[in-house]
């Protein structure tokens, strides 16, 4: 009886001819055309008029447009003020990842962001840069602009400079070795050059000493009070100005702050090196035949150091050491070398003070320079190196009669006698 009326309740719900359909679905056809349903929906476009159609269709776009533009109007802009560009936010924050992004250049927006910032991290963590410091110089001096990034040799010029500044020792030592060595273009040794001008002139700088923080004021009470006597003691040191009776108007002599020079230290790693090999032949570098313009630059740059280096201790024994290499490269045929050698008698006359200039050690050197200066004033081809000799002899003579007016008096009896 059940199974009966189970039956019946189906039939009234299930449609005979939906029966049939699903029926028919079952049944594997012989020959698969297109389906029947495809077929009706052709056959009932066919029966419709094409034009009522075509409105009816226009109708439907019309109306979707209408709720498109209510659906938009609906939502609420996002607030952007507080995003953040995506070049802040793919960054390096530490020196290792820095290093890192620049050995490998994979991806360009991280090299980019490496190169950019890698200056402002060697500042900002000074206490660990020796760590990494001689490794990241290796790696800027080898850096090519592999995808023309702006203002890249000025960056990577400043990356240099900073690294040597934070560690003199560690990284001078390494460049200076690197100067005469092999593996290296012109344009390596010249960044060289540059790195090693830069470095000595900022470290020569006095560095000045930071402010001391004032207490910080909490209350307003307390702000009002600090204000009030800052006023009072303005207005107490006018009064006493005007009521003060002059005897002189001459100003009193302020004791200028001490400062440490930072470059006393370490002079002699940016110096003394750069002449060691100078002499020795080198398959990749003809300091005295084709590549007389890197010797030129070599001059100016001990040229540099050398003033740089006025008036510390170990100046005297670099103004020797320059005059005796000078002495082997003033006679070079290149007007631009003779130049150099002028600029740097000129800075080894400014920088040694005038009582060690005619010691027992550098007098002789000294004559011998100024002897040559004459020569090139009498002899020199070129205009400019003659203007630029006279420059330099008169620094000469200015030393002898203010600092050594004996030397002065025998040169000129000397002088006299011939």
């Amino acid at each position: 009886m059940v199974i009966l009326k189970l039956k019946k309740f189906i039939k009234e719900i299930v449609d005979e001819n939906l029966l049939a359909e699903l029926k028919a679905l079952l049944v594997i056809p012989s020959n698969p055309g297109k389906d029947a349903l495809y077929l009706e929906g052709v056959n009932f476009f066919k029966d419709e008029n094409p034009k009522k159609v075509e409105k009816e269709l226009k109708n439907e776009d019309e109306s979707s447009k209408v709720l498109e533009v209510d659906s938009d109007d609906d939502l609420e802009p996002y607030d952007t003020s507080k995003d953040v560009p995506q070049e802040h936010l793919k960054r390096p924050f530490y020196l290792n990842d820095c290093l890192q992004g620049l050995i490998e250049q994979d991806d360009q927006e991280w090299f980019e962001q490496c190169l950019k910032h890698a200056e402002n991290l060697v500042e900002s963590n000074s206490d660990k840069v020796h760590e990494v410091a001689v490794e990241m110089a290796k790696v800027m001096l080898h850096l090519e602009d592999k995808y023309c990034s702006p203002d890249f040799l000025a960056i990577r010029h400043r990356i240099l400079v900073s690294l040597t500044v934070h560690c003199p020792v560690l990284v001078a030592e390494y460049l200076t070795s690197q100067f005469y060595e092999d593996n290296y273009n012109i344009r390596q040794r010249l960044d060289i050059l540059e790195v090693i001008a830069s470095s000595s002139q900022l470290l020569s700088q006095p560095k000045s000493s930071p402010k001391k923080p004032e207490p910080p004021i909490s209350s307003s009470e307390d702000k009002f009070s600090a204000s009030t006597e800052k006023l009072w003691k303005t207005i107490v040191d006018q009064r006493v100005a005007a009521k003060t009776r002059h005897i002189t108007k001459a100003k009193r002599n302020t004791v200028p702050e001490m400062l440490e020079n930072r470059f006393s230290t370490v002079a002699g790693y940016f110096f003394f090196p750069l002449m060691a090999k100078y002499d020795k032949t080198n398959k990749m570098l003809k300091l005295f035949g084709e590549d007389s313009y890197v010797l030129g630059r070599l001059v100016y740059t001990l040229g540099v150091v050398m003033h740089a280096s006025a008036n510390i201790p170990i100046c005297q024994n670099m103004g020797q050491a320059l005059l005796h290499f000078l002495a082997d490269v003033r006679n070079h045929s290149d007007m631009f070398v003779r130049e150099a050698c002028i600029f740097a008698m000129a800075a080894v006359f400014t920088s040694v003070p005038g009582y060690l200039l005619f010691s027992d050690d550098m007098t002789s050197l000294v004559l011998e320079s100024k002897e040559w200066l004459q020569s090139v004033i009498d002899n020199d081809p070129e205009t400019s190196c003659q203007i630029k000799a006279t420059y330099a002899l008169s620094l000469i003579i200015h030393t002898i009669t203010n600092d050594m007016p004996l030397v002065c008096d025998i040169l000129s009896t000397k002088e006299n006698v011939y």
